[in-house]
């Protein structure tokens, strides 16, 4: 399944990127605990270990993209894909 989502933020790129990959501005954010890297392949964990994946190409300030799963996988379900593109 694919789908789409546009939402407007009064932030900037730059604020957004930054926060998503910052383990203190990705919990702010959120208002789960996170743990988080700005760089490619590490790993995250995020929502208190909810969500779990890894950072699979990143453009600073303009686009994420990371895999991800919840524990609500089995584990013979394969990682959803996450796409963040900032403007």
């Amino acid at each position: 399944m694919e789908f789409k989502l546009e939402a407007t933020f009064k932030a900037t790129a730059k604020q957004i990127y930054k926060s998503w990959l910052s383990t203190q501005g990705h919990t702010k954010m959120t208002g789960g605990t996170a743990f988080v890297s700005d760089k490619i392949g590490d790993t995250f964990k995020v929502w208190d270990g909810y969500i779990t994946g890894e950072n699979i190409s990143l453009e600073p300030y303009h686009k994420i993209v990371q895999s991800w799963r919840s524990t609500n996988f089995n584990e013979d379900e394969d990682d959803s894909q996450i796409e963040v593109t900032l403007a």
